[in-house]
């Protein structure tokens, strides 16, 4: 009899201690959507993004934010500025609408090899999307949340420093 009541003893005593071990954190996972973009999945370095804005996006916010992330962002609403910045700084990721990254593919990639094509396109339809996807690699479709364009260039300075 001893040994049964210890024996039961030790396993209520073991589930409680699991069930609290097992709910640390959980609050956290479930209220903030995951911890999926709180911790970084690889060890990806700020870097130095220029943006070409063109359109009825407002980038103030997603500067700021891309900034706080540790990342050099100048908005520009002229391209004579942008391609002064592109040639001048060295650049990571550039940012421009899908016409212009097309027209102007090969001298981006003249001016630096290592620079990372970040398209966008606004208000773009599927087919527009997917074809800029496949040529490109990555798009990005505006309106964007700041989550979504953190992502995009998250994920082109992952490959820019591959």
């Amino acid at each position: 009899m001893r040994r049964t009541l210890v024996l039961l003893g030790l396993l209520v005593a073991g589930s409680v201690g699991i069930s609290d071990a097992l709910a640390c954190g959980d609050k956290f996972l479930v209220g903030n959507s995951g911890a999926r973009y709180m911790r970084p999945e690889n060890n990806v370095q700020p870097g130095n993004v220029v943006i070409y804005a063109v359109g009825v996006e407002d980038w103030d916010a997603k500067r700021e934010a891309l900034s706080q992330a540790g990342n050099t962002v100048v908005v520009t609403g002229a391209i004579d500025e942008f391609w002064e910045l592109v040639r001048q700084q060295n650049v990571n990721v550039a940012m421009l609408p899908a016409e212009d990254a097309r027209a102007h593919r090969d001298d981006l990639v003249s001016i630096s090899p290592d620079l990372v094509v970040l398209p966008y396109v606004e208000f773009g339809s599927r087919s527009e999307l997917s074809e800029t996807k496949r040529e490109f690699g990555r798009v990005l479709q505006t309106p964007a949340t700041v989550k979504k364009v953190n992502t995009a260039v998250y994920k082109s300075l992952a490959f820019a420093q591959k």
